[in-house]
């Protein structure tokens, strides 16, 4: 393992990658895909952790003066001589990543912001002393770089106006145009959307947009990403030099995330092929265009853990990052109707749905259909297809997002069991007890009063899934002092739960099964049993001799279920 290259865990930074000598995988084919399509400003939108700020900052290091052209030897873009001679390190460039523009008020996001361009500013201290300015043009970029010292309103006349201007500084001392290159472009206003200041926010970036991009003489290019695709009506008000790529656009569409191709070639120079059927499971799926890819923080994190150890289970690391907060406020304000399709969903199927391409933070929330945007826009659902520009076929990409999924339904179910608990003790009780007859009586009366399983599309193994994570939920927490665990390692294989007790007295095993039809619960709960003696899923309480070990079979279909015990 030690002869390998290690891998670039947390890592944005291109730079950092490149003289760690960590595993790269080469993007730099989107550099020549600027130079044929590029429009004045060019936004990407992709769902967060597709590798947007290490490819921003792989352009930067290509792109700005001073940077050091060895970063990029042995990479796809060196062998194109041509541009590298025209476009490598020959341009002026300002990297700003947005990502950091928070707060709970509007002054503590305003002074992040200023903070960024101030740095924009000092990046260029050359321009004090340039004798090619004038003692005017001197003068402006001394007021730049003392925008502290001025109070608000003229802070924001600067901070609007700042990028403009040092364009034109840098025009006349270089000689060059400017790059811009803007990472995160609509994390401040989802920030400031969630905590009441969005008006004041998207003045000032509008107004800094507009200044720096809209007929800006000194611009060379505009590089610019995002989750989100906002209307150019709230924020690039009048740009027709304006360019998107978008999930659902089929240009440049394999320069974020992961191909197969590429993923493969990864999971060889490791020697972790063997679990690439896993990989493809739980963490590809995403279309972009028409192009399926792999989510790279996961990749990245799977590969880790499997160098560690190779028989390891899959892991929900992208479902456990910081989520996007309008995602989880629209989940949280679904009504029925949204709950039934995201069950759907959860189980297998697809729904189809119109897209908007682009969307106002002020509309967001006026309409619930607009959810389906919005979770398609961040990656939390997929395109399987599509009949027209706006009507797309949707499904869940990935058994990792789905985990997201049924642990929202769960809070759901909760909620709408919270005055039943009687139904959920009785649930407990039969567990505990080892009484097969009250948990099946328990759990059939449960599926009948909660959500509707609309399963009819779905594959047998998503069903499975659907009620292994209804089971969690309703089983978190408990009354019996269960601890209840999913899919953890024991013997030969990963039982659906298990469960035990901590003073080391009660251990259970719940295999979840799925009938085809009610003729089939009894082969189902067979196949069930056989499979836990088979694979010695107790194995897990071998240890612990003080453990009265209960094996339950659960064997479902559509509101209905059977158990048996051994």
């Amino acid at each position: 393992m030690s002869n390998k290259k290690p891998l670039p865990i947390g890592t944005d930074i291109f730079e950092k990658l490149i003289n760690d000598k960590s595993y790269y995988v080469d993007k730099t084919g989107l550099i020549e895909y600027l130079k044929e399509k590029k429009g004045d400003v060019n936004l990407f939108t992709r769902p967060r952790r597709f590798g947007k700020t290490l490819n921003m900052t792989m352009l930067y290091e290509f792109f700005r003066i001073g940077g050091n052209p060895k970063l990029f030897n042995g990479l796809k873009i060196s062998k194109n001589k041509v541009l590298c001679e025209e476009w490598q390190n020959k341009f002026p460039t300002i990297f700003m990543t947005l990502k950091g523009v928070e707060g709970n008020n509007f002054e503590s996001a305003r002074l992040h912001l200023m903070g960024l361009v101030l740095d924009a500013i000092l990046s260029f201290r050359d321009l004090s002393n340039s004798e090619k300015l004038n003692d005017e043009e001197k003068e402006i970029y001394k007021k730049l770089k003392d925008i502290e010292k001025y109070d608000k309103e003229k802070q924001n006349d600067l901070i609007t106006k700042s990028l403009r201007f040092l364009s034109e500084l840098i025009y006349k001392h270089y000689g060059k145009k400017t790059v811009f290159i803007i990472d995160e472009y609509d994390v401040p206003l989802d920030k400031a959307e969630n905590n009441g200041y969005f008006n004041e926010m998207i003045s000032l970036i509008r107004g800094m947009f507009n200044n720096a991009f809209k007929t800006n003489p000194y611009l060379e290019m505009a590089i610019l990403t995002g989750c989100l695709r906002i209307s150019k009506e709230s924020i690039f008000t009048g740009m027709n030099n304006f360019q998107v790529f978008s999930v659902a656009d089929e240009l440049a569409n394999d320069y974020f995330g992961f191909t197969e191709e590429e993923v493969k070639e990864m999971f060889d120079y490791y020697d972790i092929s063997a679990r690439l059927d896993d990989a493809k499971k739980w963490y590809d799926g995403y279309r972009i265009g028409n192009k399926d890819v792999y989510c790279p923080w996961d990749i990245i994190l799977f590969c880790s853990d499997l160098r560690e150890k190779i028989d390891i289970f899959p892991r929900a690391y992208w479902a456990n990052t910081s989520g996007n907060s309008i995602v989880r406020k629209m989940l949280e304000n679904a009504d029925d109707s949204i709950k039934q399709e995201l069950e759907e969903l959860v189980a297998g199927g697809v729904i189809s749905k119109k897209i908007k391409q682009e969307l106002t933070y002020q509309d967001l929330y006026k309409t619930n259909e607009n959810i389906w945007s919005v979770l398609f826009c961040t990656g939390y659902l997929t395109s399987v297809g599509r009949t027209s520009s706006t009507d797309f076929q949707l499904r869940i990409p990935n058994r990792e997002i789905r985990i997201l999924y049924e642990q929202q339904i769960m809070e759901w179910l909760k909620e709408s069991f919270r005055e039943k608990q009687p139904l959920l003790n009785n649930l407990y009780d039969g567990l505990y007890e080892g009484d097969a007859e009250k948990v099946e009586k328990a759990l059939t009366e449960i599926l009948a009063q909660s959500i509707s399983v609309r399963d009819s599309m779905a594959r047998k193994d998503y069903k499975e899934n659907f009620y292994q994570g209804l089971l969690i939920g309703l089983l978190t927490p408990n009354n019996k002092g269960l601890v209840v665990e999913s899919n953890r390692e024991s013997g030969d294989g990963y039982p659906d739960l298990i469960l035990y007790t901590r003073n080391y007295s009660i251990g259970i095993i719940i295999e979840l099964k799925y009938a085809e039809s009610p003729k089939k619960f009894q082969e189902a709960l067979d196949e069930g049993m056989k499979q836990i003696e088979n694979n010695r899923y107790i194995k897990i309480f071998d240890d612990e001799d003080a453990y009265v070990v209960r094996k339950f079979v659960i064997a479902c279909y559509k509101k209905r279920c059977r158990v048996a015990i051994k």
